[in-house]
């Protein structure tokens, strides 16, 4: 940094006044200049990092809500190969997905209220709650009336789910467009 002392004005009544700089002279200007666009700088590293803090804590939030997504869509094919080719581990993979599904609605339920309206979100998790009881019987056939009953669930949540992230989309782009 630079020596201030050097610039300090001298007072002959009052020795040397360490207050005042010099500011006629060009070094005092230059000095002023780049405090202040130091000043400058500070400011708009600091709005840019409150900003960024917010569009990441957004596109978390997307993540969060395509990862659900996934999930259901996955849930799906597992239950659409437990129909078709009877294999008990695509039934007990479509139970453990239904399972997660339930958790990251209780536990992600702020993120999913904020793109949900209350009543969808609270039927998108009634839905997901009887999709799992309906996945319950060790005896599930393809050709039962509970089958049907449980393609239906699994077709409300996937639309319900491809609603969630087709408006956390929007929502982002939302974000994006206004920062």
């Amino acid at each position: 940094f630079i020596d201030l002392n050097k610039y300090l004005t001298f007072n002959p009544r009052n020795s040397v006044s360490l207050l005042k700089p010099i500011m006629p002279s060009i070094l005092g200007k230059i000095i002023l200049a780049y405090l202040a666009l130091a000043l400058g700088v500070a400011g708009f590293v600091l709005f840019t990092s409150a900003d960024l803090s917010y569009l990441e804590s957004r596109v978390r939030e997307a993540v969060a809500i395509t990862a659900f997504q996934d999930d259901a869509q996955e849930m799906r094919r597992h239950e659409k190969n437990f129909f078709l080719y009877h294999a008990p581990g695509e039934l007990a993979a479509a139970r453990g997905l239904a399972e997660g599904l339930e958790g990251r609605v209780a536990s992600g339920g702020e993120v999913l209220a904020r793109v949900l309206p209350g009543e969808e979100l609270a039927a998108m998790s009634a839905a997901i709650a009887a999709y799992r009881r309906l996945l319950e019987p060790p005896d599930l056939d393809a050709s039962s009336t509970q089958a049907a009953r449980v393609r239906e669930a699994g077709h409300v949540i996937s639309e319900a789910s491809d609603r969630l992230a087709e408006r956390e989309r929007g929502l982002l782009i939302e974000t994006l467009r206004q920062s």
